[in-house]
């Protein structure tokens, strides 16, 4: 296991790793190649965003040394998309902001104020951004001017799901929804935690309803406290959520079609609520939860943020303490 923080070096058993050879941006090798082999690493509760080298070695911050307009005050995700743009959502200055690899500060994803955006994503080509206060993602388009949403996924349900015109007695789905990851599958899909009722919800992009759920509350089997960060292991087909209260690590497969019925008969809440999920014949489905990391084995406390690295094939882990871990394959 590698570890970085509190002014740490990355350890492993007290071998250092070497860091990639320095090129024309900084922080190791081409523009595309550092951020396929460095998946951003995020946390919450500080106004800059460090930039490390894959030794840990700090390089930079985002968003402490630039003017009042466009400083970050209380950020809360990040991710980077394949142009080597930087996206940061602001809780309290209800935008997204753009900074290039550099640190330097390229304006706001919407032309319209959020409210309290929390998790941010990319895949399918379009940034996703969890709205928490109007319950809801908005996906935008990089490549379109007009800074405006090209789709908006609602994180609500509706009693009466037969008869659209009660749209007005939507109530909400999520709680508290925080971190979002898409998943380039099949059409596309959408993952969302829960923080307040903790649960994992997957919704599809191309029809914008829940397909499936995992987790519940508690500290047992198939269930979480406080769920924060998530991401996609290619290589292993499975979600991975910060289970934070309970440090750990949990994981959920995908199950294709083949287990569908299954998957809805073990969810019969929500096969009750959502018609719609006995119609989507190919959906994926969630399987249980399963922790891949936990604080006995792996020495993980407080988890808020994961990221995987699919080239090493590890996964990283953020900690409430100021830690960065790396759980190499033989240690998972």
């Amino acid at each position: 296991m590698l570890e970085y923080g509190q002014g740490q070096h990355w350890v492993d058993g007290g071998q250092h790793e070497q860091p990639d050879e320095p090129s024309r941006n900084g922080i190791g090798q081409t523009d595309e190649e550092w951020q396929a082999k460095n998946p951003p690493i995020e946390g919450t509760g500080h106004a800059r965003k460090p930039v490390f080298q894959p030794d840990g070695h700090f390089v930079s911050s985002l968003g402490d040394n630039l003017g009042d307009s466009d400083r970050l005050i209380s950020p809360f995700d990040i991710t980077i998309i394949p142009t080597g743009t930087i996206l940061v959502s602001d809780y309290q200055l209800e935008e997204v902001r753009l900074f290039s690899l550099e640190g330097q500060a390229k304006g706001s994803l919407s032309s319209e104020k959020f409210k309290h955006p929390r998790g941010v994503c990319h895949g399918m080509g379009l940034v996703g951004v969890v709205d928490s206060r109007r319950r809801q993602i908005g996906f935008y388009d990089m490549r379109n001017d007009k800074r405006t949403a090209v789709k908006r996924v609602p994180l609500t349900y509706s009693d009466n799901t037969k008869d659209s015109s009660h749209a007005l007695d939507a109530k909400p789905m999520l709680t508290e929804p925080y971190f979002v990851e898409c998943l380039e599958i099949g059409n596309g899909y959408v993952a969302v935690t829960d923080w307040a009722a903790p649960s994992l919800k997957l919704y599809s992009l191309s029809t914008g309803t829940c397909v499936a759920m995992a987790g519940g509350y508690g500290t047992g089997v198939d269930q979480m406290l406080q769920p924060y960060g998530l991401c996609y292991a290619p290589w292993m087909q499975k979600i991975l959520i910060a289970d934070h209260v309970n440090h750990r690590i949990q994981s959920t497969c995908i199950r294709l079609s083949s287990e569908l019925d299954d998957c809805i008969e073990r969810s019969a809440v929500l096969s009750a609520r959502y018609q719609s999920i006995q119609q989507t014949i190919g959906f994926p489905c969630l399987g249980p939860l399963k922790p891949v990391a936990d604080k006995s084995t792996n020495a993980v406390w407080h988890p808020l943020a994961v990221a995987t690295d699919s080239h090493r094939q590890r996964i990283i882990v953020t900690e409430a303490l100021g830690n960065v871990k790396v759980l190499r394959p033989g240690v998972l």
